[in-house]
């Protein structure tokens, strides 16, 4: 872990950007990696699904679920 200075105002900018972007990681890592409810868009069954493909158990189909992340 760096070390900041907690008087300097360039070091305070540097540790709110660190700061920032350790929480968005983990808010990414945590997210990706959990199962979420969805509904099946071919016949809209309610699954729990992870990123990626999966198939439903109902009808089938392909579903190819994907997270996008505006950070």
């Amino acid at each position: 872990m760096p070390k900041y200075n907690m008087g300097s105002t360039s070091d305070m900018r540097k540790f709110q950007r660190d700061l920032e972007k350790t929480a968005k990681d983990k808010a990414v890592e945590i997210i990706s990696g959990s199962a979420i409810p969805i509904e099946c868009p071919f016949c809209n069954a309610k699954l729990e699904a992870r990123a990626g493909v999966i198939l439903c158990p109902k009808c089938g189909n392909k579903i190819n679920l994907e997270f996008n992340f505006k950070l």
